[in-house]
């Protein structure tokens, strides 16, 4: 449901980050019956967590990064 506190566990490589977060919308997947399409507010207690969170999703591109 909208606004309930979840933890979210990714393993990526060798690395696994830990967060928790906040479910902001979640919305039928009109592309797989049976499945929904959430939006999280990831809070971040550990900066190294959220550094290599930052490094996987921003990639090499800086201008994504201007935009957060």
């Amino acid at each position: 449901p909208r606004f309930a506190k979840v933890r979210v566990v990714i393993r990526y490589s060798a690395n696994m980050i830990e967060s928790t977060g906040h479910v902001r919308y979640c919305r039928p997947n009109p592309d797989l019956k049976g499945t929904y399409r959430i939006g999280l507010q990831l809070d971040f207690e550990d900066r190294l967590a959220k550094a290599m969170w930052s490094r996987i999703v921003l990639g090499n591109n800086p201008t994504v990064e201007e935009a957060a």
